[in-house]
């Protein structure tokens, strides 16, 4: 008895394993899924589509280059044409473009920094001890050249007015530079005005400072230090002006 109930057991696994597939509604032979039909690539328009060269023109000047794809069949013109980018086909540059050139000793960071510093001491210094000896009531020494004031007032007016305008440029984007005036901005032509006046100033300082050089020599010693932080200011002045174009037209 026990031998039979052990082969019957596979047969009895079997019979109720295919009982809930037949009462599915598609698990007959009849009801299998049909098999893909074959389609050739033409019918599908999977086929090599043809390809036209176009040009689009950009803002600037700029011509981009492209490659529209038409499908080569009426059944595939539902999906439309396609746009492909052609590699590398941007912009064309004529002309081989050259490494920019290293910068001169007067352009460099350091020596930016270093002389704004000094000339800015030099020239708001000089007017600053200027205006404190003025409101204390004391006279200015006959000694000290005149054209030394106007140095000092233009070169530190340059100094700041220079610097304050590319910073508003920077800031602004260069949307606003200002009227222009000899194709510059005017505010621009000013700047370089104070610097030439500053530079002349600074040069007829000297030379009256030269011509007065025994009665500085019994000055007080603080307008003998103004002055002689000015005039080197000056000196410094011209190359830093020249590197920001201030001095040239």
């Amino acid at each position: 008895m026990t031998l039979l109930v052990t082969a019957m057991l596979p047969a009895l696994l079997a019979a109720l394993l295919a009982a809930p597939l037949a009462l599915l509604p598609d698990a007959g032979p009849e009801h299998a899924a049909p098999a893909a039909p074959s389609v050739s690539p033409a019918a599908t328009g999977s086929v090599d589509p043809a390809g036209t060269r176009v040009d689009f023109p950009g803002a600037g000047g700029i011509v981009l280059h492209g490659l529209v794809l038409t499908p080569p069949t009426a059944a595939a013109w539902h999906r439309g044409p396609g746009l492909v980018p052609i590699p590398g086909a941007g912009p064309r540059q004529d002309t081989r473009s050259r490494e920019l050139a290293p910068l001169r000793w007067y352009e460099s960071t350091w020596f930016q920094a270093v002389a704004t510093l000094l000339c800015l001491t030099g020239f708001a210094g000089y007017a600053l001890t200027g205006a404190v000896r003025r409101i204390r009531g004391r006279s200015r020494p006959d000694a000290l050249p005149r054209a030394a004031r106007w140095a000092a007032a233009t070169g530190t007016a340059a100094l700041l007015g220079g610097l304050g305008y590319l910073l508003f440029l920077v800031v602004t984007a260069a949307m606003f530079p200002g009227p222009v005036l000899f194709g510059r901005p005017v505010a621009w032509l000013a700047v370089q005005l104070l610097a030439l006046v500053a530079l002349g100033s600074a040069v007829v300082a000297a030379g009256t400072a030269l011509r007065r050089r025994a009665a500085l020599a019994t000055a007080p010693g603080l307008d003998r230090a103004r002055l002689g932080a000015l005039l080197p200011a000056a000196a410094l002045f011209t190359p830093w002006a020249l590197s920001w174009g201030l001095l040239l037209p």
